[in-house]
């Protein structure tokens, strides 16, 4: 059996498998859906028969935490700040009428 994998944008992916294997991606697809086309691979005495069929990837989940934190006037503050699956952070201080602050981590 013959294999193509084409959509969102990637060069098209293809090979050959026999009857019951699994087809083996490589590298990870980016989110956004993609055709797999099969095809029979026969003799003079069978037809040759095709299927299409969809691969779907979705967005992996991510979080991020940081914890409160208390100090006394004039101290230095550091904020510790955890994330999961987070390509980057962007975080706002604000409050007590000082001017709101945003960065974004990397």
């Amino acid at each position: 059996m013959t294999y193509k994998i084409t959509g969102n944008g990637i060069t098209p992916i293809t090979g050959t498998i026999a009857p019951g294997e699994s087809i083996s991606v490589p590298g990870p697809l980016d989110v956004g859906e993609y055709s797999v086309t099969l095809t029979t691979v026969t003799d003079k005495n069978h037809e040759s028969v095709t299927n299409t069929s969809k691969i779907f990837v979705t967005s992996a989940s991510s979080s991020v935490s940081a914890e409160d934190v208390t100090k006394v006037y004039n101290e230095s503050i550091e904020v510790a700040v955890s994330s999961v699956n987070a390509t980057s952070v962007t975080y706002k201080i604000t409050g007590n009428g000082i001017t709101p602050i945003t960065m974004v981590l990397r």
